[in-house]
């Protein structure tokens, strides 16, 4: 079951690529949240490092997206 939120991620790459930064940010720290949690549970603890990480970095982005003005001239 991880791998669709892999997949979920990487869509949320694909959308931020294209500007859809509402729906991007809401697919990454989603997924994180999940693959954070999924791998704790599994004993991964570097994996869950890494998701750790990535779900820092993107409320960091989603923060800095919503001073510059992106998050709401976008979808």
């Amino acid at each position: 079951m991880a791998w669709i939120f892999v997949v979920v991620s990487l869509i949320g790459s694909v959308y931020n690529a294209m500007m859809y930064i509402k729906l991007s940010y809401a697919l990454w720290l989603g997924s994180n949240i999940f693959l954070l949690a999924h791998n704790i549970r599994i004993r991964e603890y570097s994996q869950a490092f890494l998701f750790g990480a990535y779900l820092i970095i993107s409320i960091v982005g989603l923060k800095n997206s919503m001073r510059d003005g992106w998050f709401d001239s976008r979808r």
